[in-house]
């Protein structure tokens, strides 16, 4: 959780409020009135009467990705696949401070 907060707590305001006020994959079902209530909190935030803490169900995931391809297309029938992928160890594993690089596999 130590993780989720400071995460939190860099987000700007705005995101900190609407985390606040917006449940995610919630049917909205008046809008006027999570406006009206995002708005107040804002106020409350902005001048310092108010400190937004991070709710409970606020948290994710940290994905580290080793390669990604993108399909890159031209106006004919070929194609470029463009492969980023980070270096490995002598141990096999991806190395995540390692700068990306970069290939084209074609089609």
């Amino acid at each position: 959780m130590e993780e989720e907060t400071q995460y939190f707590e860099q987000e700007p305001i705005s995101s900190q409020v609407r985390s606040m006020v917006v449940t995610s994959g919630a049917v909205v079902l008046d809008r006027d009135k999570l406006e009206s209530d995002a708005r107040e909190l804002f106020e409350k935030v902005s001048n310092g009467s108010h400190k937004i803490q991070r709710p409970d169900n606020f948290g994710g995931f940290v994905l580290t990705p080793s390669l990604m391809n993108f399909y890159v297309g031209f106006n004919n029938a070929i194609a470029d696949t463009v492969c980023y992928y980070r270096t490995t160890s002598e141990d096999g594993q991806s190395n995540s401070d390692s700068a990306w690089c970069y290939k084209n596999l074609g089609v």
